[in-house]
């Protein structure tokens, strides 16, 4: 028969189950932790006993006298910066000023309040929000250092804010001492993109790392677990099948189902032959939600009230606010708590606070309340929390928002937004500040300032854009604004839309916007300059520069900090624009900044003109910036920039041949949480390159994506570039109309806008594609009208890819002689840069012409040179193509090695010879690769192999024995041939 009820509706008291079926991961824990720093990932689905097993190794001897700290993330994902690591260090920490903190501890003021006596002053404000991030995280590291936590346990990591993930990240990869990591997530709930999953990547060499994925319990298993609860003999043994395949052998729904079969019809001293028909009669609830639920109706009304406050509430809470929501007290919330816990749908902490144990239970609590008084409790959670010192401001949005109090939430959202800024949150931040902007509740007065503080690198694709974008036409065309505020709207319109990619409409607005400003307010200089950035309308530069010069011209009341941002914008512009004014501008910016802010865009100024030296070829000067900026970036803490930095060195590398690990590096950068939609684009662009270049599979496709991702962007640099890699492998291909169609559009905005620093990497192989096609007159048009837009500009990407084009244009009109020349001025001059790839095909086209031109020696000489470049570079395709064509010619040419060149057996060839006179002069490696137009590598390649074929082992030697044979001769060598005059 079953137990007696008792009063609250609950049966018999069950035992705690042990953990069943864990011994293997508990060992494999054990074993990691052994050798720390280690890092801990359990993944399993909700109910598969990932918590229970933490529990179980933190009680093992071998955790004795190891310090641990337990975070556990709140059930909700809602706003919390650091809420579990924070929440996890006051309940460890006794008297702060016993734990020897340093000035960076003063970050810490804004999150525990209570500690601001025993903590130093405030560091100073930094405008960038991950660089006060990344000042956050150092300093929770140094408070967890001073607390000798030798293992960080962060419980339920999918429901983690992000900086929480990011500073799980940050400490395992960091130098130094650092506590042993374990984590538990569920698969199923971890956000698309989460950095959990790459959290292993990231560890830093020697750091111990252990994954285990827990799986469901076996029959036997099951059997042992469900019997192991109940306080007679076991006696559900042989009913393991039957209870698996109710549970699927989920612990926790094992646990579960024990409990609802139990408070319905008593478990104890029951047959296993009656509990089976039990099973089958009933219907076992097929998920954890219907036993919870069930569980709940069997309880009291105050219970079911007190679950409802708990389910309302989600944080774990003192008995006070239960009582203040469920509206009980004395005897009656007592009684209600006591049936609760007893039924195990909530769970008492250390520190006497109530929550449910699990967040399944909670939600199939939370959607049985009635909308009205969800509401209702809401507000009432609301009003509660706000009497708090301080008030807990992510929390009070929740609240207030499901409320449906919209002022209050709007008020507490701007807030938690600006704490988020502060402290580098920029993920939090920008859901709470676009969730507020789309608000249709929200005052259009409140619209402009609150969209100026988005941190517009959290965007990711153009839905929340295009969700902005309608909400500032509404507020503007809303006629409740005053004409300050209507202006103010207008110019944030315009900016939106530029970041969104649509700029003819943003420079529509723009123009309205400056008509409405104050002409000597800093927001019309902004809107001036934002004129005057080059994009990708049929706007001219001329038109560009006009708005430029025009910012420049307003005597605005700026500060250093507002002047020297219009600055650095101004400049960018006119160096994308391809005027030369830009460097001269770049002299004149400050050696130092008065202050942190205009510190950060200094040093965004040198990055970006890193990035113009590299479209304007200048290599050399691109190289030279960025490892100050680098460095600049982790002095001030500005991961920002730090990201743009190494985004950039990705692009320098493609373009200066260092391809070794290329393509990964990008792609490791690309999979970073704070990487922007724009970096990810140029990330990609990068790798797709590579793979282009390399032979690798996917580079059409990701060439495809590019191009139509930095089309609907408005990203210039990205779009021009996919274009014409596409282009080259349509050619590649044979397939010409297609590569006309691809740069049909980028080469009429480079021509119509009249920028002709967006034509050196299109007009190439737009040129090439009309001379395939015939249309010769066109190709020359368009060589013509390039070549007067170069005028007077010492752009040096440009000048080299006219003398391309020349060449083609030759070529195509059967001036052999004259085209090689025109080729191999080419290469010199992309060698100069260097740019090894383009010196290399113009290298292979000159050998082509000179063929044609009926000096066959000399251009074999050329291909043979340009294979062994092209094979050292790892340019397989267009080796591959040049190794044909030399043997087509019969030339003994052949691979050696990862290369392969012409076979000369052990005499030097004619390279080779050429080479080690140039050495006999006195030449660096470098000065041979400038001079020959190769590769460094490839000139080291050639000193290997003479010094080889020779017999001796320096450089020096390989000179005097070639003069002792009579290899070359005694005089200095003269320069090669000197590139043709057009």
């Amino acid at each position: 028969m079953a137990p007696p009820s008792k009063a609250d509706g609950s049966s018999a008291e069950l035992a705690a189950p042990p953990c069943v079926g864990r011994e293997r991961e508990l060992a494999a824990l054990s074993r990691a932790l052994a050798e720390p720093p280690a890092v801990a990932v359990l993944e399993g689905e909700a109910g598969i006993g990932k918590s229970r097993l933490v529990r179980e190794l933190l009680a093992t001897p071998s955790m004795a006298g190891r310090r641990s700290l337990v975070a556990v993330c709140p059930p909700f994902r809602e706003v919390h910066t650091l809420g579990p690591i924070i929440d996890a260090v006051r309940e460890a920490v006794g008297a702060v000023p016993d734990l020897g903190l340093s000035e960076l501890a003063g970050a810490l003021r804004p999150f525990f309040p209570e500690w601001t006596a025993h903590l130093p002053p405030p560091p100073e404000p930094l405008a960038e929000a991950r660089a006060a991030r990344h000042r956050l995280f150092r300093a929770f590291a140094e408070l967890i250092d001073r607390l000798d936590v030798a293992v960080l346990v962060v419980d339920d990591v999918h429901w983690a804010d992000d900086a929480t993930v990011e500073f799980l990240l940050f400490l395992a990869a960091g130098a130094g001492p650092r506590p042993s990591l374990i984590l538990t997530y569920r698969p199923e709930d971890l956000p698309d993109g989460s950095l959990v999953r790459s959290l292993p990547a990231r560890l830093p060499a020697g750091a111990s790392q252990l994954r285990l994925s827990l799986g469901p319990l076996d029959p036997e298993q099951t059997a042992r677990l469900a019997s192991s609860m109940l306080a007679g003999p076991d006696n559900l043994s042989g009913l393991g099948q039957t209870l698996h395949r109710h549970t699927a052998g989920i612990p926790l729904a094992v646990e579960e189902l024990v409990r609802l079969l139990s408070d319905r019809v008593g478990l104890a001293h029951r047959s296993p032959g009656w509990i089976g028909r039990e099973l089958d009669r009933v219907g076992v609830p097929p998920t954890i939600r219907d036993a919870v639920l069930e569980r709940a109706a069997r309880l009291g009304p105050p219970a079911q009230a007190v679950l409802r406050a708990a389910a309302v509430l989600a944080d774990p809470e003192h008995p006070a606010a239960l009582a203040a929501l469920s509206e009980l007290d004395g005897e009656e919330l007592d009684g209600a708590l006591t049936a609760a816990l007893r039924a195990r749908l909530l769970g008492e902490d250390r520190h006497g606070r109530i929550a449910f144990r699990h967040a399944l239970a909670a939600r199939a609590i939370y959607r049985t309340i009635p909308p009205a008084a969800r509401r209702a409790l809401h507000l009432r959670a609301a009003r509660l929390l706000e009497r708090r010192s301080p008030p807990p401001v992510t929390r009070l949005v929740r609240h207030f928002r499901e409320a449906g109090e919209s002022a209050a939430w709007f008020r507490y959202a701007e807030q938690a937004a600006d704490r988020a800024l502060r402290s580098g949150d920029e993920a939090s931040a920008t859901n709470l500040l676009t969730e507020l902007v789309e608000s249709p509740d929200l005052p259009p007065a409140r619209m402009a300032p609150l969209v100026d503080k988005l941190p517009f690198l959290g965007f990711v694709g153009p839905a929340r854009l295009e969700g902005l974008v309608q909400a500032l036409r509404a507020a503007r065309d809303s006629g409740a604004l005053t004409p300050a505020a209507h202006a103010l709207t207008q110019f944030q319109l315009a900016r939106i839309l530029g970041i969104a990619g649509q700029n003819e409409a943003a420079a529509v607005e723009a123009e309205r916007a400056i008509e409405l400003l104050a002409p000597d307010s800093v927001e019309a200089v902004r809107a001036m300059i934002l004129l005057g950035k080059p994009d990708l309308t049929p706007r001219t530069a001329a038109n560009h520069l006009r708005w430029l010069r025009r910012s420049a011209e307003v005597a605005a009341p700026l500060t250093p900090a507002d002047r020297l941002n219009a600055a650095v914008e101004r400049l960018t512009a006119l160096l994308q624009l391809g005027e030369q004014a830009g460097w001269e501008e770049a002299n004149r910016l400050p050696a130092n900044a008065p202050d942190s802010v205009s510190g950060q865009h200094l040093i965004r100024g040198q990055v970006n003109l890193a990035d113009a030296a590299i479209y304007w070829g200048r290599y050399g000067q691109a190289r030279a910036r960025l490892p100050a900026a680098l460095a600049m970036a982790e002095q001030h803490d500005l991961p920002a920039v730090r990201e743009a930095v190494l985004s950039t060195r990705t692009y320098l590398d493609w373009f200066i041949g260092e391809w070794g690990g290329l393509a990964e590096r990008a792609a490791a950068l690309s999979g970073e949480q704070d990487a922007s939609a724009m970096v990810r684009i140029e990330l990609t662009l990068v790798g797709a390159l590579v793979r282009s270049a390399t032979g690798a599979a996917g580079a059409d496709r990701e060439l495809a994506e590019v191009f139509a991702d930095a089309r609907r962007y408005g990203l210039i640099q990205p779009y021009l570039l996919s274009a014409a890699a596409l282009a080259r492998r349509h050619l590649v291909a044979g397939e010409v109309d297609r590569a006309l169609a691809v740069t049909d559009e980028p080469i009429r905005i480079a021509t119509g806008k009249q920028i002709w620093l967006w034509a050196a990497e299109l007009a190439p192989v737009r040129v090439e594609a009309l001379v395939t096609a015939g249309q010769v007159a066109a190709a020359a048009e368009l060589v013509a009208s390039f070549g007067r837009g170069l005028r007077g500009r010492r752009i040096p990407s440009a000048r080299a890819a006219l003398s391309r084009v020349r060449a083609t244009l030759a070529e195509g009109q059967g001036q052999y002689a004259r085209a090689a020349a025109l080729y191999r001025r080419a290469a010199h001059a992309w060698q100069a840069m260097p740019r090894p790839y383009e010196a290399l095909l113009a290298l292979e086209r000159a050998g082509e012409c000179l063929v044609a031109a009926g000096d066959g020696a000399a251009g074999v000489a050329l291909l043979s040179d340009a294979l062994a470049g092209l094979s050292a570079l790892g340019a397989r395709p267009a080796a591959d193509r040049v190794l044909r064509r030399l043997r087509g010619l019969g030339s003994p040419a052949r691979r050696s090695g990862p290369g392969g060149r012409p076979g000369y057996g052990d005499r030097l060839s004619p390279r080779e010879l050429e080479v080690v006179r140039l050495l006999r002069d006195g030449l660096t490696n470098r000065q041979i690769a400038a001079e020959l137009v190769v590769s460094v590598q490839t000139v080291a390649s050639h000193v290997r192999s003479a010094m080889r074929k020779l017999g001796v082992s320096s450089r020096t030697a390989v000179a005097v024995r070639a003069l002792e044979l009579g290899l070359i001769p005694a005089g200095r060598t003269g320069r090669p041939d000197a590139p043709v005059e057009v």
